[in-house]
């Protein structure tokens, strides 16, 4: 009788949650909508995407790639929102105001004081630092997950890059500030566009199954996450504020 009542509480708790991500898929895309309304069209967008990743060859020289074209693509759009505004006033225009869609408390990864999330629900199955089986250090946290387990930010930030590279499949990078970039590999599709931003467990993908990486890279060099995940496992081991990076 236990077993028949906890499998009908389960069922329940599935279709509630089949029901809670349709809604949640409904206002991503119309927050999609919004965003293309608020911000002019960028139609070359998926051509120079394409064009970083073929150039970039590695994780770390993609970041720098995507970074450097966002910060061009804001100052064109800094430029343009300037010389909309009366020359009085141009100058009162930032790089935060140029962008209406910028969430206005957008916080910025600053450890110890910050904390993660974890980017989706599941165990543990790599940690930072443990051996690939080839003798080399692992440079992210592999989680084991179900087949189309949601994937959301680990943080604020805005979205760097969407798309294939290289062998690694879909490819998310979150650009969090302060240096800090989150890259999600292991993913079935992703759930937002380029540049749109983001806040913490904000959905952004989903899972295609196999274990999903997560890394957390600062100026392009991994760092171990676990230190501020705020659900970390209690079986970690307990360590200080020091990042362990890896040269």
């Amino acid at each position: 009788q236990e077993i028949v009542a906890k499998q009908i509480t389960l069922t329940t708790a599935r279709e509630a949650l089949a029901t809670e991500r349709a809604q949640l898929a409904a206002l991503a895309a119309r927050r999609t909508e919004l965003t293309r309304e608020l911000l002019p069209a960028d139609a070359a967008a998926d051509s120079r995407i394409a064009r970083i990743a073929r150039e970039a060859n590695n994780i770390d020289e993609l970041i720098r790639n995507v970074d450097a074209a966002t910060e061009r693509r804001d100052k064109e759009l800094l430029a343009r929102a300037r010389a909309t505004r009366p020359t009085a006033r141009a100058n009162s225009v930032t790089a935060e105001t140029a962008d209406p869609t910028r969430p206005s408390e957008l916080r910025a990864f600053d450890p110890p004081h910050s904390a993660l999330l974890m980017p989706v629900a599941g165990t543990i199955s790599q940690r930072f630092g443990a051996s690939d089986g080839d003798g080399t250090a692992s440079s992210s946290v592999s989680v084991a997950v179900l087949p189309g387990a949601a994937v959301v930010a680990p943080f604020d930030g805005r979205i760097a890059y969407a798309g294939s590279y290289r062998d690694l499949g879909l490819v998310l990078i979150i650009r969090h500030g302060g240096a800090y970039h989150s890259v999600l590999t292991g993913l079935d599709r992703v759930d937002i566009n380029l540049d749109q931003w983001v806040v913490a467990g904000e959905p952004v993908g989903a899972t295609r199954g196999g274990p999903l990486l997560f890394e957390l890279r600062r100026d392009g060099r991994p760092v171990d996450p676990q230190p501020w995940l705020a659900n970390r496992d209690e079986g970690d081991d307990e360590r200080n504020g020091d990042q362990r990076v890896r040269r």
